[in-house]
């Protein structure tokens, strides 16, 4: 991260083959999170339906956008909503007009961060909201995701943290 001013920054992040280019700007109003995403290394079966065969692997590329706004409404709270746009290439894809998987993929989520003390250990109360639209070529490969997950993260020590999350989902 690189701090432009007091409430500017730029910065690059890598996760898991994931990489972001993003800048983070605080305002009065609360912050704003936007960037570039992209992946250098993916992939899948180019068929995974193939059974007793010999199955071979494509490149998956997956290159998008994201956008959040994050604001406290009171000193314990942090709350942000994210929009995150994909699209999702598949080098070769073999599989037929109804299955195909290339996609347009949105999510938009909703985080809520409730914090407190427990006999002076940190505690951190979560609750997050996602819902995904994978909106592939074929129509069998689309679908719709809602989750809803529920937490908390204590702070054991400044190295140690403990973090319980329990999630549900239903894809359509």
């Amino acid at each position: 991260m690189y701090n432009l001013n007091e409430t500017s920054s730029i910065y690059v992040n890598s996760q898991l083959g994931d990489f972001s280019l993003g800048s983070n700007i605080k305002t009065p109003h609360g912050s704003f999170d936007f960037g570039f995403t992209t992946n250098f290394y993916d992939e899948a079966w180019e068929n995974p339906y193939l059974t007793n065969e010999k199955r071979e692997k494509t490149k998956v590329k997956k290159n998008g956008t994201y956008f959040t706004y994050g604001k406290s409404f009171f000193p314990s709270h942090e709350f942000s909503i994210t929009h995150k746009y994909k699209e999702v290439d598949y080098d070769k894809d073999t599989l037929t007009k109804k299955l195909k998987r290339d996609a347009k993929e949105h999510t938009i989520s909703v985080d809520n961060n409730f914090s407190s003390n427990i006999k002076n250990l940190p505690i951190t109360y979560l609750t997050n909201v996602a819902y995904k639209i994978y909106d592939a070529d074929g129509k069998a490969s689309s679908y719709k995701k809602a989750s809803f997950a529920i937490g908390a993260n204590l702070q054991i020590s400044k190295r140690f943290d403990l973090t319980l999350l329990n999630s549900f989902a239903r894809k359509d």
